[in-house]
């Protein structure tokens, strides 16, 4: 008695999915994108404040840096300032003082005639001017008498920025009358950024007493 077995060939099993079934679907990729979009918006502008900010402290140590530079170099003139070997008769080494500028003699390192300064807030600059001293005291001390012009400065806000003196021990009303200029002891120039927005970035203040 023969016996066959036939084995029936194994159904095969399909793998296929549709297409909504293998991957994102585009309603999916359109919610995923619509998220993405919506939490960018929201971290946008906080990105661009923070890099605003950087920028703003960046620029206000640049600039705290320079006025400290500038006003070091406004003391020297100071403590080297005076009225010897002076081409014309003067008993004043400051020859001119008012709240936006200053102009005095200044000693030079050869022993020759004193070198005329000015120091002026304008425009919203810190300039430092110099030239020979002339022969005889100038009426007024125009540009014309100096040979080099220098911003030490900028971004100043002149409106708040100012030259403040001590005549005889005691802060004087400006400006000054040509009675007062051989009288004073010291000088301070005040220095504040201009403002970006309601509050002004930085505020450097450089005095010094006049020929000490």
């Amino acid at each position: 008695m023969s016996i066959s077995t036939s084995d029936p060939m194994p159904a095969r099993l399909s793998h296929s999915r549709g297409i909504g079934e293998a991957g994102f679907s585009l309603i999916e990729l359109l919610l995923g994108l619509s998220l993405a979009l919506c939490l960018a918006l929201a971290v946008a502008p906080v990105w661009v404040s923070s890099q605003s900010l950087g920028v703003r402290e960046g620029d206000e140590t640049i600039w705290f840096l320079q006025a400290r530079v500038a006003g070091a170099r406004f003391e020297r003139d100071l403590r080297l300032a005076g009225p010897q070997r002076c081409p014309f008769a003067t008993g004043a080494t400051v020859l001119q003082a008012t709240p936006s500028q200053v102009v005095l003699l200044v000693a030079t390192s050869d022993s020759t005639a004193p070198r005329l300064v000015e120091w002026e807030l304008v425009n919203g600059s810190l300039m430092r001017r110099w030239g020979v001293c002339p022969a005889g005291r100038p009426s007024t001390f125009s540009h014309s008498l100096y040979a080099d012009n220098k911003t030490m400065l900028e971004n100043a806000d002149t409106a708040r920025s100012t030259f403040s003196y001590l005549v005889a021990g005691c802060a004087a009303p400006l400006p000054l009358p040509a009675a007062d200029l051989p009288l004073v002891d010291a000088i301070t120039v005040e220095l504040t950024a201009r403002p970006d927005g309601a509050a002004p970035l930085a505020h450097v203040s450089a005095s010094g007493a006049v020929g000490r």
